[in-house]
This record gives C-alpha cells, sequence and structure tokens, in this order.
C-alpha cells in the first residue's frame, strides 16, 4: 500500500492555500480524535481520496510528530500545523480527551501551554531578547468544543478560548508579576478569578472574579499591607465562591492569617489559614484547601464550612500544601504535596503518589486524575504516571468525556 505522510510541524512547501481550501476529509488520531483537514494532493491530484465523508487511521509514533494515511500516490504533502489551527484552516476535532494545562520552561523562559492527550499546544511565545519570562497555563476547563485557558501572558492576566487571548489585566512596575488564575465554564458563561498588582503608582493589589468579561474587585489592598488573591473558583447555581487570600476580618497573628473565600462578592476569614488555594461547592457545604504557616514549615489544611481539618500526616512531615480540591458525589479529594512528596486525600484516607508535585485533581467515575510534577510535568492516572513531552510542570488537569 502506498503512503501520505505528513510531518508536523513544519513549513507549508508542497500545496497553497488555494489549494488546501478546495477539498476536506476527516482521519482519526490514535483512534478517538477526529479531524477535519482541507488538503489537496499536489502530485497526483486525486479528488477521491479527499471526499469530505472518507476516514482514514493514522499510525503515528510515539514522539506525537509523524503521521502517516493511506493514499493513491506516494507524494509527501508538508504543512504547518499552526496554519492548519488557524481561524481560516481550523482542524475540527473531537472535544474528549484528556487536557492539561501548565507550562515548558528552558533557558529562562517559560512558554504557556496546555495538552490534549498527549499533543500540547503553545499559547505564547518567549520573548526573543534576553529577559526572564514566567508565561502559565494556570488552568483549564472545557465546554462543548471550546477550550478555555486562563493563565499568565508577560505581565498579564488573561485567558484563550480555542487559542484566541482575552487580556484582563495588567500589572504595573518593574517587578510584579501576575499570579495564577483559575478559570469554569458552566454552560455559555465563563468565569475566572485572578489577582493583578500596581495602581496609583504600585501601591495597590487587588482580587478580582470576571464572569463573560465583566469584572468585579472583591477586594483592594495596599501592597505594604500584604497580598491580596484571588486562587481557585467554583459556581454553584447563581452563586459565585472564590478563594484566596486578603484582610481577615477575624483577629489571628501571622503567619496564620488571611486565608479567607469570598461568596458572591462577600468574605469570608478561614481559622488558622496563611492561603486559600482550592475551593469546591456541594450542595449546602463549601469545601476549601490551602494551608497554614510559613513556607519553611506549612501544613496542608480542608476547612468545610469554615471548619479546619488538618490533613498532613501525623509523622512529623512539614511543608505541606493542598492546592486543589474535587468533590465527586458524597467523596472529597483533594491534592496536595507534603515533604517533597505528591499525594492526594481521600475523605480522610492519604494516597501516596511519588517524588513531586500534585498541584490538581479531577474524578471521572472511578478513575483519579491528578495533575503536577514527578521530573517534570504530567499527570497520574489511578497512581500510574503519565509524563507529557515538553512538560514542565502541570498545573490543572481536565477531563472531557
Amino acid at each position: 500500500m502506498k503512503f501520505l505522510t505528513i510531518l508536523l510541524p513544519i513549513t507549508l512547501i508542497a500545496c497553497h492555500r488555494d489549494d488546501v481550501e478546495k477539498f476536506a476529509y476527516t482521519f482519526t488520531i490514535n483512534n478517538d480524535t477526529e479531524y477535519s483537514l482541507k488538503l489537496l494532493c499536489p502530485t497526483c491530484k486525486s479528488e477521491q481520496i479527499l471526499e469530505p465523508s472518507k476516514q482514514h487511521k493514522i499510525n503515528s509514533n510515539s514522539e506525537f510528530e509523524e503521521y502517516t494515511i493511506s493514499c493513491d500516490c506516494d507524494a509527501p504533502v508538508k504543512f504547518d500545523y499552526t496554519e492548519i489551527e488557524s481561524e481560516v484552516y481550523r482542524i475540527t476535532e473531537n472535544s474528549s480527551g484528556i487536557y492539561a494545562a501548565g507550562y515548558e520552561y528552558a533557558s529562562e523562559k517559560s512558554t504557556a501551554k496546555y495538552w490534549k492527550d498527549g499533543r500540547g499546544v503553545s499559547l505564547t511565545t518567549p520573548p526573543s531578547q534576553a529577559v526572564v519570562s514566567f508565561d502559565e497555563a494556570s488552568s483549564i476547563s472545557v465546554s462543548g468544543n471550546d477550550v478555555y485557558v486562563s493563565g499568565i501572558d508577560g505581565a498579564s492576566i488573561v485567558y484563550w478560548k480555542n487559542g484566541e487571548r482575552v487580556t484582563l489585566g495588567t500589572s504595573i512596575g518593574a517587578g510584579n508579576y501576575p499570579d495564577p488564575s483559575s478559570i469554569i465554564t458552566i454552560g455559555t458563561d465563563v468565569y475566572v478569578a485572578w489577582s493583578i498588582s500596581g495602581k496609583y503608582q504600585n501601591e495597590y493589589n487587588f482580587a478580582m472574579v470576571t464572569k463573560n468579561n465583566q469584572k468585579t474587585t472583591l477586594e483592594e489592598r495596599k501592597v505594604s499591607d500584604g497580598e491580596t488573591l484571588g486562587l481557585g473558583i467554583a459556581v454553584s447555581g447563581s452563586d459565585v465562591f472564590v478563594s484566596g487570600k486578603g484582610v481577615s476580618d477575624q483577629t489571628y497573628t501571622a503567619p496564620d492569617c488571611c486565608a479567607k473565600y469570598w461568596k458572591n462578592g462577600v468574605s469570608v476569614s478561614l481559622p488558622g489559614g496563611t492561603m486559600a488555594t482550592g475551593i469546591a461547592v456541594s450542595g449546602d457545604d463549601v469545601y476549601v484547601v490551602g494551608y497554614s504557616g510559613n513556607i519553611a514549615n506549612s501544613r496542608a489544611i480542608l476547612w468545610k464550612n469554615g471548619q479546619k481539618i488538618e490533613i498532613t500526616n501525623t509523622n512529623g512531615a512539614v511543608n505541606g500544601v493542598a492546592n486543589a480540591v474535587f468533590n465527586s458525589g458524597s467523596d472529597v479529594y483533594i491534592a496536595f504535596t507534603e515533604g517533597g512528596m505528591a499525594k492526594y486525600w481521600k475523605n480522610g484516607e492519604v494516597i501516596e503518589l511519588d517524588l513531586g508535585e500534585a498541584t490538581s485533581i479531577m474524578v471521572v467515575g472511578t478513575d483519579v486524575y491528578v495533575g503536577g510534577y514527578h521530573f517534570g510535568g504530567g499527570y497520574w492516572k489511578n497512581r500510574t504516571w503519565n509524563p507529557l513531552k515538553g512538560a514542565t510542570k502541570i498545573l490543572s488537569i481536565f477531563v472531557k468525556e
């Protein structure tokens, strides 16, 4: 059998844009992802092999770089994958799969990226000049066929919808960098929890929430008074919850202060907490996770309806940080890191994963997915590590059935 070979990514050399728009067919990568691609073979000019309804199985190597499809001739057609994904030549794919958001770091520059079923998609381009960059994809959500990612691009907090960037705010002043954000989609509504610094000569920072690009300030705080952050987000009916850090409405002594969440803009301080990183809501129950103490001696914490529960093991391990919480029915899952080990917590039971960090968690059916770091970025599925090519660290995971 003769084959048509496509190498990704390379420059468009064997077909022209006029040709690309003429024909379409559907093929399958890894037997489960369908793509619609417009293409004309430059050698045989055959229309039959490019019928819109025709399906081809694709064989790929383990690096997701070379794909081979059957053809009536033996001529390679080479194209730039990013051009095919542009507005005109967009690839339409089955949205089911495992999504992970994070970054790739090299030469003191980071690129915000997400991965779908192991294939990486870059959202930012590192600066060409000799400056340090901290771009990252902090959070990911999928609604229908649309992929939403929130993150950092330079000094700006942004989100991307199918790769199209929307800027929410930009930090002002040298040395000011945005903090991680969280995004969630409910139907056609898009919510983002985020933070920004730099106003009035770099004197203020802000915790913010956005619904469909409409911004609401949760808290404004002088830099000299400490941080205010919006980090995690959950939506239940018409109620919007944001976890983070800010001014305490109770009396605590540093460092055990400042963890809080907002419900529809009204703040609720959390006892004995330094930072509230993630939040989930189930019925009338509000679950918030984070940590107490300082960076040198922290303890991973769960607050259920404001009641503090220390999830750090009792074996004397320190430096515990709970990063994410997820509820599935009556079960509560928490991704946390303790003593250099990635772990997750289910209803009081601690499950150790491996050396590294557990940054995010999602449960689908009986499968538990934990994103994070283990000598590189990737995720654990039911305690089995799955590295992602090019990933330095994964910060968010989302599974769509």
